[in-house]
């Protein structure tokens, strides 16, 4: 059993990591125009990260229980 079992990657895990990215992104260059304490790469970075944990966190909340092999069905 893996840590992140759970976790596929599909177009809407895409979509939210470069949402989220987009978005914090945006939000750090807002606060730190200047780039005085952080770089280019270092927003990236950060950015891309809080995007990948936004999307394991979906996946996490969006797990269905399965209730078939579970309860005994045919009883």
């Amino acid at each position: 059993m893996a840590l992140l079992d759970f976790y596929t990657v599909d177009l809407t895990i895409i979509l939210i990591i470069l949402l989220i990215m987009g978005i914090s992104f945006a939000i750090i260059n807002h606060v730190d125009p200047e780039e005085e304490t952080l770089g280019t790469f270092g927003k990236a970075l950060i950015s891309f990260t809080l995007g990948f944990l936004s999307s394991v966190f979906y996946s996490y909340i969006t797990l269905e229980s399965d209730t078939l092999l579970k309860e005994n069905f045919w009883d």
